[in-house]
């Protein structure tokens, strides 16, 4: 009996030293599933990691990426309303705002994203060559709704 109780107490602690992960080998595992294309698994890695770091702005960024891939723009759009204004917002996180924008084809936030970006870095090279495709977008929806009108 004695023994018993020793093995599931023992199994019991193993269990419970293994289920406390440190971050940095959380976070890894998530990019893993995310450089597998898995998204639904790397999303239950991210929301593990989320509880214990809300403001965390890497694993918000790969969260909103893993939305974004698996085409889920609901969320990725709540993502990107939740970071965008933060202090500490980086290139990466417009960037990634202004593709999600870009996606569901919101051709005004896409440009006041874009703009955000260019006041926060001025040569921003990506910035700078993707603002000609949402010029196009904004004029081909104009070209689309006149023929519209016209028809």
């Amino acid at each position: 009996m004695k023994k018993l109780i020793f093995l599931f107490s023992f199994f019991t602690l193993s269990f419970a030293i293994i289920a406390q992960d440190d971050p940095k080998t959380l976070h890894q595992t998530a990019r893993g599933f995310m450089a597998q294309a898995d998204w639904d698994n790397a999303i239950l890695v991210l929301n593990r990691l989320l509880q214990t770091d809300k403001n965390n702005l890497e694993y918000n960024k790969d969260m909103i990426q893993c939305y974004y891939f698996k085409r889920d723009f609901e969320k990725a759009v709540e993502g990107v309303k939740a970071i965008i204004n933060r202090d500490d917002a980086d290139v990466m996180t417009f960037q990634l705002a202004g593709n999600v924008y870009k996606a569901i084809e919101d051709p005004k936030e896409c440009e006041k994203v874009y703009k955000a970006e260019l006041k926060l870095t001025r040569h921003s090279a990506v910035t700078i060559t993707m603002r000609p495709s949402i010029i196009f977008i904004q004029k081909t929806r104009c070209g689309v709704l006149s023929m519209e009108k016209f028809l």
